[in-house]
């Protein structure tokens, strides 16, 4: 059959909330000649997160639009702005699920998530919001965080409610340089317990003859992070305590 590259169907831009995330370390594992690990890795946390979004059904998962390349992963849901509450949780809780399962595996990450204009097909990904994900993931990032851009948090604030925390309602935290990043901590006593210990763990072996500072500074963030992540779920826990008078 003759090719036809004028029968292509060119994709339309259209809102999307995007997430960009760079996988940190991956150069150590291939310098090893263990990039296979980390394909593996990344496979699995893709695949069980995807099946378990399936298996549950969740609002909007047939929607979410998925790029991996290399040690790279693009997580888009295209939304209505009104609807964008309902797509961030959506996109939210599926990243918890495939981050929690590299965290665990000794795996950190960086990346940006925004809502703008994307074309995305099983070729192509263009527009403006990949451009400002991929610039808040190089530029502003730096630390194993995903940063929310100052539009997406604006826009996501509107539709709070009075007396509604931000930071609660998103599972966010503000950090000491102002960026907005999200709390990807999965909250359960056996689940939190078992990801702060055994992420520090990791954490602190690296750190023994780890020399780089800009390294250094990463873990001493992420272990920073796990601190008040735990500190967040203690407080959850004593708020809803039964012995609470």
């Amino acid at each position: 059959m003759e090719f036809e590259p004028y029968k292509i169907k060119k994709p339309e831009e259209s809102d999307y909330l995007i997430a960009y995330i760079d996988l940190l370390g991956t150069k150590e594992y291939v310098e090893k000649g263990d990039d296979n690990v980390i394909f593996d890795y990344i496979y699995e946390a893709y695949t069980l997160a995807t099946k378990g979004f399936v298996e549950d059904k969740v609002w909007g998962f047939d929607d979410i639009k998925y790029k991996i390349f290399s040690d790279n992963l693009l997580v888009a849901i295209k939304a209505e702005k009104e609807n964008l509450p309902e797509a961030y949780n959506t996109i939210y809780c599926y990243l918890v699920m495939l981050l929690l399962m590299l965290i665990t595996k000794g795996v950190l990450f960086r990346g940006g998530m925004t809502y703008g204009k994307l074309a995305i097909d099983d070729t192509i990904v263009w527009g403006k919001g990949l451009i400002e994900v991929v610039q808040i993931e190089e530029k502003i990032a730096i630390y194993p965080r995903i940063v929310l851009s100052d539009s997406l948090v604006n826009t996501l604030k509107s539709f709070l409610k009075e007396n509604m925390s931000f930071e609660d309602e998103y599972s966010c935290f503000t950090d000491f340089d102002g960026c907005v990043y999200f709390d990807y901590i999965f909250y359960s006593k056996e689940s939190t317990d078992k990801i702060y210990e055994s992420s520090n763990e990791f954490i602190d072996k690296k750190l023994i003859d780890e020399k780089n500072p800009r390294i250094i500074q990463k873990y001493l963030w992420h272990k920073n992070f796990l601190k008040l992540s735990k500190e967040k779920f203690d407080s959850m826990l004593q708020e809803n305590s039964f012995d609470k008078h």
